[in-house]
């Protein structure tokens, strides 16, 4: 008896892809850890932000060619694959997917931080709830999860366009060039802002979900990538204005911070909601490219 290999549907175009790798991107990073990135680089630290971004920018020339090449769910293990053999793109590709499931655990850890500010259900619970969730969206099919995840990263970017919008008067009140630890701190800010942009590297897992994957997916990386990283400079300009940088280097909520400072404490807990939804997308995304590149 023979079987016919199973064929992921097309279902996907170049937006739909684009901005699913943006709310990858955007996650929960940027609500967290440029207080982190304020401490090592000043008031610089949007500098740090331009630095990770042209990083962010080589790395992912390289997987659009790649994904280019090769148009395959798997993504970087296919690519090690054929670079090296099967066996190092058998442990890679393990590895990947531990990071995967390791990163959604730990994001969905975060989305019951955040829970915990609005309600009483405990940590573990409201993580392990998401992450059920996140399951059975996937499950349900690539299309409703895509869709989910650009209404979700449209309202993660809409947060940050509120903090633009709060703070934009006070853009050029303080010195932006503030570096208490000189180019060190601003390199070492950086390499911390990087981890802001992981996640575009997931979208090559859509190859095989995506209509014209050989020129789709290399823009949508590209797209993602350029998209994000505007967004992060012209926050991070915004928010070390409106508060100083120390203070934003010792808040655990930085951007709900700013929030705070330039509108009050509504736009606070509007940004602190605003992050469940950047959490659970990103749980869900991890998630959902996780599966792709075990089919892969």
């Amino acid at each position: 008896m023979t079987t016919t290999p199973t064929v992921l549907a097309r279902r996907l175009g170049l937006w739909s892809t684009t901005l699913s790798g943006v709310g990858i991107i955007l996650g929960a990073g940027i609500y967290v850890i440029i207080g982190t990135a304020a401490g090592d680089s000043g008031s610089a630290v949007w500098l740090s932000f331009v630095l990770a971004a042209t990083l962010a920018g080589m790395t992912g020339l390289a997987y659009a060619e790649l994904a280019s090449m090769f148009p395959f769910a798997g993504a970087s293990p296919v690519y090690v694959q054929e670079a090296f053999g099967r066996r190092a793109g058998f442990v890679l590709g393990w590895l990947r997917l531990s990071v995967s499931v390791l990163t959604a655990a730990t994001v969905a850890i975060g989305f019951g931080g955040y829970m915990a500010g609005f309600s009483e259900i405990p940590v573990v619970v409201a993580a392990l709830l998401v992450l059920l969730l996140s399951l059975a969206i996937i499950v349900r099919g690539v299309r409703e999860t895509i869709l989910l995840t650009v209404l979700m990263t449209l309202l993660e970017a809409s947060g940050l366009l509120i903090i633009l919008a709060l703070g934009a008067d006070t853009v050029g009140s303080r010195p932006l060039l503030e570096m208490p630890h000189g180019v060190t701190g601003l390199m070492t800010g950086g390499a911390l802002v990087f981890f802001a942009f992981e996640g575009f590297e997931q979208i090559a897992t859509l190859s095989e979900e995506t209509r014209d994957p050989t020129r789709n997916i290399p823009r949508a990386i590209l797209l993602a990538i350029v998209g994000s990283a505007v967004l992060y400079v012209l926050v991070s300009i915004t928010a070390v204005s409106a508060v100083p940088w120390e203070q934003l280097a010792r808040s655990s909520s930085p951007l709900a911070e700013v929030a705070e400072t330039a509108g009050g404490p509504g736009y606070a807990r509007l940004l602190s909601g605003i992050a469940l939804f950047a959490t659970f997308n990103t749980a869900l995304m991890m998630l959902a490219t996780a599966a792709r590149r075990a089919y892969g």
